[in-house]
């Protein structure tokens, strides 16, 4: 499976298209005044679940809060 990185929320994030497009999504929405959600990064662990709009589950295998990024699977 491809990855592909976006930086969200201050954190650049690695993982599978859907849920780069859902962030991207999202920060367009923050752009243009949209009521959105924020994903506070600084909380997650590895080994936690991410549910993208779909419900769709997702692991996070890495996390570093040093340089703030987050890789999904």
């Amino acid at each position: 499976m491809r990855k592909f990185k976006i930086k969200s929320h201050g954190y650049t994030v690695i993982a599978p298209q859907e849920i780069i497009s859902q962030l991207f999504t999202n920060e367009l929405n923050i752009m243009a005044g949209k009521i959105t959600y924020v994903i506070n990064w600084f909380n997650f662990k590895e080994g936690i679940a991410y549910y993208d709009n779909n419900g769709e589950r997702y692991i996070v295998s890495e996390i570093d809060h040093v340089n703030k990024t987050v890789k999904l699977v």
